[in-house]
């Protein structure tokens, strides 16, 4: 019985996982399409010359941004249908608290985007350019209520703040209460970062593939340009961004942190700093890693210093056991494990860490190859006029 409810249990997060990474994939996506439209009416609308182009952009790119946002919506709702048919127990017991962030982002950014998206798209051309700009202003500012509400949700489920218990049931005590939650803006701002770099990316990266096919490369080369300006600052910030929500993972949920680092033992001290393996060997069923380090770089990342005591998965796991067995051991027939799957963390952990700093890279190469180039065309064009 208790290997059937383990299997049924295993089946709906693999189920629940796979929904949400697609529709999370969308999300960004959206926001992000609508943040480069934006900028692209924007210079349309207030340039100085030749400003018909950029109008011409704006229109290319909102179409992405439409199948984007359709596509999202019905993975979304897909997603809200699994809160209670996968998790009916949790549901039940805490969905007078994630239900009013979700109604909130139902109301201020489903709808209100929906009604805007209309407005916006019909309204080109026949009313006010400045107007218009309003339109899509607001378009982006409520695709952006999509993220703080249902942040807001993630963060709740990170570290459960703001509630009060009522007969058996966890009752809300106010929205700001979940907006004040610790987990909440670090999570926040690492995600409209990243939204940033991804409309960046795929500006450029749609617009790179059109000058490949030889479809509009004069225009084209602008959006890259615009794409690139757009992605390369967010991540440059984004790092830190990430360090502020591993601050708060090391406050909140030692356990995760210590498996993101694959550090099953105790490790540094006031004078010495715990190493951050680039790369390890992990064995979960003996509790041991094995790794290549940087030293000190472990301490330092969610503190700001290369010296420091950290606690690994072992002496926390003992930790829970005595906390907690009495409590929730029983449910798992007295077998009571307190470990993640640590080799997937620590790999997903460190393909984000590598990802951000490759576009870092990989931005400031762009930019550079594109001023060398811009260079070249004014140098090639004054020795025409000479």
């Amino acid at each position: 019985m208790l290997a059937m409810s383990m299997f049924v249990t295993t089946m709906s997060r693999i189920q629940f996982a796979l929904t949400a990474i697609v529709h999370f994939f969308f999300v960004p996506t959206t926001v992000g399409l609508m943040a480069a439209t934006l900028i692209f009416e924007l210079l349309y609308v207030f340039g100085k010359k030749e400003t018909e182009h950029y109008g011409r952009l704006a229109l290319f790119f909102a179409k992405l941004y439409f199948v984007s946002f359709a596509t999202g919506v019905v993975t979304g709702l897909i997603m809200e249908f699994q809160f209670g048919m996968n998790w009916s127990v949790y549901a039940y017991f805490f969905g007078d608290v994630i239900g009013v962030p979700l109604a909130l982002e139902g109301i201020m950014a489903f709808f209100m985007e929906s009604t805007l998206i209309g407005l916006w798209r019909f309204t080109w051309g026949k009313i006010n350019k400045k107007l218009h700009v309003l339109f899509g202003a607001l378009l982006f500012i409520t695709s952006l209520f999509s993220i703080v509400w249902i942040i807001t949700i993630n963060a709740f489920m990170q570290n459960p703040v703001g509630f009060t218990m009522v007969n058996g049931r966890a009752q809300l005590d106010s929205v700001i209460s979940l907006l004040r939650n610790p987990q909440y803006w670090p999570e926040a701002l690492h995600v409209f970062f990243a939204i940033m770099i991804l409309g960046g990316l795929v500006t450029a990266g749609v617009s790179a593939w059109q000058i490949l096919r030889k479809r509009d490369t004069v225009l084209f080369k602008k959006a890259v340009q615009i794409g690139v300006l757009m992605f390369l600052p967010a991540a440059i910030i984004q790092p830190q961004m990430g360090d502020d929500q591993i601050a708060a993972t090391l406050n909140l949920q030692p356990m995760k942190f210590a498996a993101a680092e694959a550090q099953y033992e105790d490790e540094g001290s006031t004078t010495t700093g715990t190493p951050w393996d680039v790369v390890a060997w992990i064995d979960e069923s003996e509790h041991k890693s094995y790794g290549l380090g940087i030293p000190g770089l472990g301490s330092y990342f969610g503190s700001g210093k290369f010296v420091g005591a950290s606690a690994g998965m072992n002496s926390i796991a003992q930790t829970y056991h005595e906390k907690y067995d009495q409590e929730v051991a029983a449910s798992y027939d007295g077998d009571m494990t307190y470990y993640p799957p640590v080799t997937l963390i620590f790999w997903c952990m460190r393909w984000m860490v590598f990802s951000g700093y490759y576009y870092i890279i990989f931005g400031m190469i762009a930019l550079f190859l594109l001023h060398r180039r811009k260079k070249a065309k004014r140098r090639l064009k004054n020795t025409r006029v000479c």
